[in-house]
């Protein structure tokens, strides 16, 4: 059985090549938003024992402290996938600023709780900081899928146009034969008609 020493060197902790340095940082916050989903689940079940509450009812008909803890959990739940989403793709763009606001949501996720089952429901306010957090990550995911949008339009257009003069030989004519006559295409582009059409389908089929 190999020691955990020899598990964290050499080969075996190698990330793949495809994705940023770092980024086992924004992996263990995903980790983390699970730890949260667990220590919010467990605070539902307690109060379901303590008042006599089982599932599948979802709000307490009159008790605010039972409908306040299931929210806070609930409401978790309900930003979690777009969460998740927004550290994992904009943790591809910068690894270290999506984990830092990963972890600022998960600490904002405790004062929003706290907050929130304190008796004064408006208190949950205090976890503004990880909503804050929230809307910095969606605005790093949109800036990565609009760089990596950008740049796929910029390789295709590159493909089909070559934005220098380039000159095209007369026919059964070399590039480099002194006696061919070069004629430059209008406004230095030279339109590659084949792969036009490869293109077209290919955006067609996806």
């Amino acid at each position: 059985m190999a020691h955990f020493s020899k598990l964290l060197s050499g080969d075996s902790c190698r990330l793949p090549i495809f994705l940023p340095r770092y980024y086992g940082g924004v992996i263990l916050v995903g980790v983390g938003s699970f730890a949260m989903h667990m220590f919010l689940a467990m605070r539902v079940i307690k109060a379901r024992k303590d008042f006599n509450f089982p599932c599948p009812n979802m709000y307490h008909p009159s008790s605010d402290e039972f409908n306040c803890i299931q929210r806070a959990h609930q409401n978790y739940l309900e930003v979690l996938p777009m969460f998740l989403m927004g550290l994992f793709v904009g943790g591809l763009y910068c690894p270290v600023g999506a984990t830092l606001l990963g972890t600022t949501y998960l600490v904002g996720r405790i004062f929003y709780y706290k907050g929130y089952t304190s008796g004064v429901p408006s208190n949950r306010k205090k976890g503004v900081i990880g909503f804050v957090a929230f809307m910095a990550l969606m605005a790093m995911s949109a800036v990565c899928g609009s760089a990596h949008l950008i740049s796929s339009i910029r390789e295709h257009l590159h493909a089909v146009f070559f934005v220098l003069e380039a000159p095209i030989a007369a026919p059964g004519c070399h590039l480099n034969a002194s006696s061919c006559h070069y004629r430059p295409e209008p406004f230095g582009l030279a339109f590659n008609y084949p792969l036009v059409i490869q293109i077209a389908f290919a955006f067609l089929l996806t």
